[in-house]
């Protein structure tokens, strides 16, 4: 069974998208020594995509499901509607992913609230609960950063629904910008299948 976490809980300045993270440990598999981090895509919740995170954590991940602030539908409505919107996205992607205001975001996202600080608060809460699953090993030395060794993390989320569009700036909030330079290993966009960083399927994105 998968530890269900308020975002609150772990950090008591976290005021929006309070559904609940998920963190998977199957202890049953052999462990590959890698966090995979889901985040699911527009208006969804980690609690619709369970099977996929059980998937990965039987493949010998550890696996995070993790809420944000992923926007829901007005949020693609009002970049696509911007002067720019592949700036207005990427801006809105960047807030979201550091809590640092841009001009074009369309969100009002601050750094508690932020990727990641959910990221890193939801790791300390986990290695300080459940020390015998060794979440630990994800998190700098002072528990307060994660690690940078790239080859200890992947990213999987899931698209809205039909949209097949390989931009870099739609999809899972951040995904691709995160994948692109700033600390996981990979991220995989998914559309139909969820895929590992190496490509294989782990489940229905459904």
């Amino acid at each position: 069974m998968p530890h269900s976490v308020a975002p609150q809980t772990t950090d008591p300045a976290i005021d929006q998208a309070l559904d609940n993270h998920y963190a998977w440990l199957d202890t049953s598999a052999e462990t590959n020594h890698k966090l995979l981090v889901f985040m699911p895509g527009h208006g969804a919740q980690p609690a619709m995509y369970q099977l996929v995170q059980k998937e990965a954590a039987r493949l010998g991940y550890q696996v995070i499901g993790l809420m944000y602030v992923n926007g829901g539908p007005r949020l693609a409505i009002a970049c696509e509607i911007a002067a720019d919107p592949n700036a207005c996205w990427e801006d809105t992607h960047l807030e979201n992913l550091d809590g640092i205001h841009r001009n074009r975001s369309v969100v009002n996202v601050n750094v508690p609230n932020s990727i990641y600080n959910r990221l890193r608060k939801l790791l300390a809460y986990l290695a300080a609960h459940y020390p015998e699953e060794d979440w630990s090993r994800f998190l700098g030395a002072g528990r307060a950063e994660v690690v940078a060794d790239r080859g200890r993390r992947a990213l999987s989320g899931r698209r809205p629904s039909g949209d097949d569009r390989e931009t870099p700036c739609r999809g899972s909030s951040g995904l691709v910008l995160i994948a692109a330079g700033r600390s996981p290993h990979r991220g995989t966009p998914v559309g139909g299948d969820a895929r590992d960083a190496n490509g294989s399927v782990l489940g229905a994105g459904t």
